[in-house]
């Protein structure tokens, strides 16, 4: 009489992204959604989204993520639009 095994493995993958800055300015309250926010780079923003910095412009260009402009006429990215539009992404 030969015994049967079964091997189960589980994989369970966590990753906790904490973007930390010194002389970072403080919550600012996005004004398309009315939450306050650390508004994120677009450095930032490909970073945590590990996309590619032409698919976010894409996504400003289309509105579908909030952002404004610096002075520099840089996109500072709302992270709670753009952890939206991920998570609408990953629903196709």
């Amino acid at each position: 009489m030969s015994k049967r095994w079964q091997l189960r493995t589980t994989i369970r993958a966590r990753e906790v992204y904490v973007i930390r800055q010194l002389n970072r300015p403080a919550q600012t309250l996005c004004s398309q959604c009315d939450e306050r926010v650390v508004m994120l780079s677009l450095y930032e923003a490909v970073k945590l989204s590990r996309l590619s910095s032409r698919t976010i412009h894409h996504w400003i260009d289309e509105n579908s993520v909030h952002f404004t402009e610096t002075a520099d006429g840089l996109p500072q990215i709302c992270p709670s639009a753009l952890l939206a539009r991920l998570a609408k992404e990953c629903d196709r």
